[in-house]
């Protein structure tokens, strides 16, 4: 399977296009920081737009054979914008399923600032609520399913098994490989030794023939 990875806040960019270097992708993930976007908020209509854009194929244009591709947003569900449900509908249209995980405690919970909690302008703590039917409409126009995180498991499992069960596609990837080559530094290596064997024994330098090969001459 490819993945890729889209982060948002208040707005959203693709931060790791889609791969199967899985390598490459928990490097990318070990390095999202919340610093990464300076607007906050949470921008999901368009994060999903940018998850979207991210299926297209080579050519810009929707690759309309593939079925196998599924959305997975992760978020408390607070949203920002408007027009996400619409937004939701025409990517299902795409053959594109959106799955959702909700974050958070329903009658909410503070964020984790430093060694204290974020504080607005007034100085009292922000608290951040879990929208699940807003995520729960989201999976619905989706055709995907909404799972409530906790403190034991994401729920990534229940929702990569449902979508390993989704139609299959095969696709080729052309991977290149740069040499950097460094043939020449042996080359020279070897042209200074052949120098000096010409030097030492080719030439008859009386010299270093007699006194360090013969001893000296009487």
């Amino acid at each position: 399977d490819r993945i890729g990875l889209v982060v948002f806040a208040g707005t959203s960019f693709v931060h790791l296009p889609l791969t199967s270097d899985y390598t490459a992708a928990k490097t990318f993930i070990e390095i999202i920081d919340t610093k990464l976007i300076e607007t906050q908020g949470t921008a999901i209509a368009e994060s999903l737009e940018k998850a979207s854009s991210a299926f297209e194929n080579e050519e810009g244009k929707e690759n309309k054979s593939t079925h196998s591709r599924s959305i997975i947003l992760i978020s408390d569900g607070e949203d920002n914008e408007e027009g996400v449900i619409e937004v939701t509908k025409e990517i299902a249209k795409k053959g594109i399923v959106v799955n959702t995980i909700g974050l958070g405690q329903s009658q909410g919970s503070p964020i984790p600032f430093g060694n204290d909690y974020k504080r607005d302008e007034n100085g009292n703590i922000v608290l951040t609520k879990l929208n699940e039917n807003l995520l729960k409409d989201i999976a619905k126009e989706g055709n995907g399913v909404y799972i409530r995180a906790n403190n034991t498991t994401i729920g990534l499992d229940n929702i990569l098994a449902r979508i390993n069960k989704m139609e299959k596609n095969e696709y080729e990837a052309v991977a290149y490989k740069n040499y950097d080559s460094k043939f020449y530094i042996f080359a020279i290596i070897s042209l200074i030794f052949l120098l000096l064997e010409w030097i030492i024994f080719e030439r008859k330098n009386k010299y270093i023939n007699r006194k360090f090969f013969f001893g000296n001459e009487k």
